[in-house]
Protein backbone atom coordinates (compact mmCIF):
# COMPACT_ATOMS: atom_id res chain seq x y z
CA UNK A 1 0.00 0.00 0.00
CA UNK A 2 1.17 3.53 -0.73
CA UNK A 3 0.99 6.78 1.18
CA UNK A 4 -2.01 7.09 3.53
CA UNK A 5 -0.67 9.79 5.85
CA UNK A 6 -2.29 12.75 4.05
CA UNK A 7 -5.84 11.76 5.06
CA UNK A 8 -7.34 8.70 6.75
CA UNK A 9 -8.92 6.49 4.10
CA UNK A 10 -12.08 4.47 4.63
CA UNK A 11 -12.07 1.11 2.86
CA UNK A 12 -15.31 -0.23 1.42
CA UNK A 13 -16.44 -3.68 2.51
CA UNK A 14 -16.71 -4.81 -1.13
CA UNK A 15 -13.06 -3.89 -1.71
CA UNK A 16 -12.02 -5.95 1.30
CA UNK A 17 -13.99 -8.91 -0.02
CA UNK A 18 -12.70 -8.92 -3.60
CA UNK A 19 -10.16 -6.39 -4.91
CA UNK A 20 -7.83 -6.33 -1.92
CA UNK A 21 -7.60 -10.14 -1.60
CA UNK A 22 -7.09 -10.40 -5.36
CA UNK A 23 -4.07 -8.08 -5.18
CA UNK A 24 -2.55 -10.43 -2.58
CA UNK A 25 -3.47 -13.52 -4.62
CA UNK A 26 -1.83 -11.96 -7.69
CA UNK A 27 1.49 -11.60 -5.84
CA UNK A 28 1.19 -15.12 -4.46
CA UNK A 29 0.39 -16.41 -7.95
CA UNK A 30 3.63 -14.96 -9.26
CA UNK A 31 5.54 -16.86 -6.57
CA UNK A 32 3.76 -20.13 -7.36
CA UNK A 33 4.28 -19.82 -11.12
CA UNK A 34 7.96 -18.96 -10.68
CA UNK A 35 8.64 -21.82 -8.26
CA UNK A 36 6.60 -24.59 -9.82
CA UNK A 37 7.22 -24.53 -13.54
CA UNK A 38 7.13 -27.86 -15.43
CA UNK A 39 8.90 -26.30 -18.42
CA UNK A 40 12.13 -25.48 -16.58
CA UNK A 41 14.10 -26.63 -13.54
CA UNK A 42 15.09 -23.02 -12.82
CA UNK A 43 12.92 -20.09 -11.78
CA UNK A 44 11.16 -19.25 -15.01
CA UNK A 45 7.96 -17.64 -16.26
CA UNK A 46 6.75 -19.13 -19.54
CA UNK A 47 4.19 -17.96 -22.07
CA UNK A 48 1.69 -20.31 -20.45
CA UNK A 49 2.24 -18.48 -17.16
CA UNK A 50 1.74 -15.16 -18.92
CA UNK A 51 -1.52 -16.35 -20.47
CA UNK A 52 -2.68 -17.56 -17.05
CA UNK A 53 -1.99 -14.14 -15.53
CA UNK A 54 -3.82 -12.43 -18.40
CA UNK A 55 -6.77 -14.79 -17.99
CA UNK A 56 -7.12 -13.86 -14.32
CA UNK A 57 -6.85 -10.17 -15.23
CA UNK A 58 -9.54 -10.55 -17.90
CA UNK A 59 -11.87 -12.16 -15.37
CA UNK A 60 -11.17 -9.33 -12.93
CA UNK A 61 -11.79 -6.65 -15.57
CA UNK A 62 -15.08 -8.16 -16.74
CA UNK A 63 -16.38 -8.67 -13.20
CA UNK A 64 -15.36 -5.12 -12.23
CA UNK A 65 -17.19 -3.63 -15.22
CA UNK A 66 -20.30 -5.63 -14.39
CA UNK A 67 -20.08 -4.55 -10.76
CA UNK A 68 -19.69 -0.92 -11.83
CA UNK A 69 -22.78 -1.10 -14.02
CA UNK A 70 -24.84 -2.53 -11.17
CA UNK A 71 -23.67 0.11 -8.70
CA UNK A 72 -23.78 3.18 -10.96
CA UNK A 73 -26.08 5.70 -9.23
CA UNK A 74 -28.78 7.57 -11.08
CA UNK A 75 -27.78 10.98 -12.39
CA UNK A 76 -28.39 13.63 -9.80
CA UNK A 77 -28.39 17.43 -9.77
CA UNK A 78 -25.97 18.95 -7.24
CA UNK A 79 -27.85 20.08 -4.14
CA UNK A 80 -25.98 23.38 -3.97
CA UNK A 81 -27.11 24.35 -7.45
CA UNK A 82 -23.60 24.37 -8.94
CA UNK A 83 -23.20 23.65 -12.62
CA UNK A 84 -22.29 20.08 -13.46
CA UNK A 85 -18.86 19.54 -14.99
CA UNK A 86 -19.22 18.84 -18.76
CA UNK A 87 -18.33 15.24 -19.60
CA UNK A 88 -16.35 16.21 -22.72
CA UNK A 89 -14.25 18.71 -20.77
CA UNK A 90 -13.67 16.13 -18.04
CA UNK A 91 -12.45 13.55 -20.56
CA UNK A 92 -10.07 16.05 -22.20
CA UNK A 93 -8.62 17.26 -18.90
CA UNK A 94 -8.26 13.67 -17.63
CA UNK A 95 -6.42 12.70 -20.83
CA UNK A 96 -4.10 15.70 -20.57
CA UNK A 97 -3.44 14.99 -16.90
CA UNK A 98 -2.75 11.32 -17.62
CA UNK A 99 -0.32 12.22 -20.40
CA UNK A 100 1.47 14.68 -18.11
CA UNK A 101 1.95 12.25 -15.23
CA UNK A 102 3.10 9.49 -17.62
CA UNK A 103 5.60 11.81 -19.29
CA UNK A 104 6.84 13.04 -15.92
CA UNK A 105 7.26 9.50 -14.65
CA UNK A 106 9.21 8.51 -17.77
CA UNK A 107 11.54 11.49 -17.42
CA UNK A 108 12.27 10.57 -13.82
CA UNK A 109 12.85 6.89 -14.59
CA UNK A 110 15.00 7.38 -17.70
CA UNK A 111 17.29 10.05 -16.30
CA UNK A 112 17.70 8.74 -12.78
CA UNK A 113 18.23 5.17 -14.05
CA UNK A 114 21.08 6.36 -16.26
CA UNK A 115 22.67 8.16 -13.32
CA UNK A 116 22.37 5.07 -11.11
CA UNK A 117 23.71 2.77 -13.83
CA UNK A 118 26.76 5.01 -14.23
CA UNK A 119 27.59 4.22 -10.59
CA UNK A 120 27.41 0.48 -11.24
CA UNK A 121 24.12 -0.16 -9.43
CA UNK A 122 22.46 -3.47 -10.34
CA UNK A 123 19.38 -3.53 -12.58
CA UNK A 124 17.41 -5.34 -9.87
CA UNK A 125 18.13 -2.58 -7.38
CA UNK A 126 17.27 0.07 -9.97
CA UNK A 127 13.98 -1.67 -10.74
CA UNK A 128 13.00 -2.06 -7.09
CA UNK A 129 13.87 1.50 -6.11
CA UNK A 130 14.32 4.15 -8.80
CA UNK A 131 12.04 2.69 -11.47
CA UNK A 132 9.45 1.64 -8.89
CA UNK A 133 9.39 5.10 -7.32
CA UNK A 134 9.36 6.85 -10.71
CA UNK A 135 6.49 4.79 -12.08
CA UNK A 136 4.59 5.20 -8.81
CA UNK A 137 4.81 9.00 -8.79
CA UNK A 138 1.68 9.37 -10.98
CA UNK A 139 -0.21 7.08 -8.60
CA UNK A 140 1.04 9.02 -5.59
CA UNK A 141 0.00 12.35 -7.09
CA UNK A 142 -3.39 10.96 -8.12
CA UNK A 143 -4.05 9.42 -4.69
CA UNK A 144 -3.08 12.60 -2.82
CA UNK A 145 -5.20 14.75 -5.15
CA UNK A 146 -8.17 12.41 -4.68
CA UNK A 147 -7.70 12.40 -0.90
CA UNK A 148 -7.55 16.22 -0.77
CA UNK A 149 -10.84 16.36 -2.67
CA UNK A 150 -12.41 13.80 -0.35
CA UNK A 151 -12.60 11.16 -3.11
CA UNK A 152 -11.22 8.42 -0.89
CA UNK A 153 -12.73 5.63 -2.99
CA UNK A 154 -10.66 6.79 -5.96
CA UNK A 155 -7.53 7.00 -3.81
CA UNK A 156 -7.89 3.48 -2.42
CA UNK A 157 -9.02 2.03 -5.75
CA UNK A 158 -6.04 3.60 -7.50
CA UNK A 159 -3.57 1.85 -5.19
CA UNK A 160 -5.19 -1.58 -5.22
CA UNK A 161 -6.06 -1.43 -8.92
CA UNK A 162 -2.49 -0.49 -9.77
CA UNK A 163 -1.12 -3.50 -7.91
CA UNK A 164 -3.53 -5.84 -9.68
CA UNK A 165 -2.86 -4.26 -13.09
CA UNK A 166 0.93 -4.48 -12.70
CA UNK A 167 1.01 -8.06 -11.42
CA UNK A 168 -1.58 -9.55 -13.75
CA UNK A 169 -1.61 -7.45 -16.93
CA UNK A 170 1.83 -5.84 -17.18
CA UNK A 171 3.71 -8.93 -16.02
CA UNK A 172 1.35 -11.26 -17.89
CA UNK A 173 1.68 -9.37 -21.17
CA UNK A 174 5.47 -9.11 -20.82
CA UNK A 175 5.89 -12.83 -20.15
CA UNK A 176 3.49 -13.78 -22.95
CA UNK A 177 5.54 -11.76 -25.42
CA UNK A 178 8.91 -12.89 -24.09
CA UNK A 179 9.29 -15.55 -21.34
CA UNK A 180 11.69 -14.46 -18.63
CA UNK A 181 13.99 -16.15 -16.17
CA UNK A 182 13.42 -14.93 -12.65
CA UNK A 183 15.68 -14.97 -9.61
CA UNK A 184 15.21 -16.05 -6.02
CA UNK A 185 15.61 -12.47 -4.94
CA UNK A 186 12.46 -11.58 -6.90
CA UNK A 187 10.58 -14.37 -5.14
CA UNK A 188 11.73 -13.02 -1.78
CA UNK A 189 10.55 -9.52 -2.71
CA UNK A 190 7.16 -10.87 -3.82
CA UNK A 191 6.87 -12.70 -0.48
CA UNK A 192 7.56 -9.41 1.31
CA UNK A 193 4.82 -7.80 -0.77
CA UNK A 194 2.36 -10.50 0.29
CA UNK A 195 3.37 -10.13 3.94
CA UNK A 196 3.03 -6.32 3.92
CA UNK A 197 -0.32 -6.53 2.11
CA UNK A 198 -1.64 -8.94 4.74
CA UNK A 199 -0.32 -6.64 7.47
CA UNK A 200 -2.09 -3.68 5.86
CA UNK A 201 -5.39 -5.56 6.07
CA UNK A 202 -5.31 -5.36 9.87
CA UNK A 203 -6.48 -1.72 10.17
CA UNK A 204 -8.80 -2.11 7.18
CA UNK A 205 -10.58 -5.07 8.74
CA UNK A 206 -10.63 -3.65 12.28
CA UNK A 207 -11.69 -0.06 11.61
CA UNK A 208 -12.72 -0.21 7.93
CA UNK A 209 -10.26 2.67 7.64
CA UNK A 210 -6.52 3.19 7.24
CA UNK A 211 -5.55 6.03 9.56
CA UNK A 212 -2.59 8.41 9.62
CA UNK A 213 -0.60 6.42 12.14
CA UNK A 214 -0.75 3.39 9.85
CA UNK A 215 0.22 5.51 6.86
CA UNK A 216 3.29 6.74 8.72
CA UNK A 217 4.10 3.17 9.75
CA UNK A 218 3.90 2.00 6.13
CA UNK A 219 6.26 4.78 5.04
CA UNK A 220 8.74 3.74 7.74
CA UNK A 221 8.45 0.12 6.62
CA UNK A 222 9.18 1.14 3.04
CA UNK A 223 12.21 3.14 4.20
CA UNK A 224 13.45 0.05 6.07
CA UNK A 225 12.87 -2.11 2.99
CA UNK A 226 14.78 0.35 0.82
CA UNK A 227 17.67 0.29 3.28
CA UNK A 228 17.58 -3.52 3.12
CA UNK A 229 17.80 -3.38 -0.68
CA UNK A 230 20.84 -1.13 -0.53
CA UNK A 231 22.80 -3.35 1.84
CA UNK A 232 21.85 -6.85 0.68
Amino acid sequence: MRNTSVFPRPVERSVLRKEYPLSIVAAALFIVLALFNPFSSSLYLSRVDGIALLAVFTWFLISTIRKGKRETPAEETPADGTKQFPLSKGIILAAVGLAAVIAGGQLVVNNVSEIAASFGVSQTLIGLTIVAIGTSLPELVTSIAAALKGETDIAVGNVIGSNIFNLLFVLGASVTINPIKTEWISVYDAAILVAVSLFAMIPALQKKEIRRVWGILFILLYAAYTAYLLIR
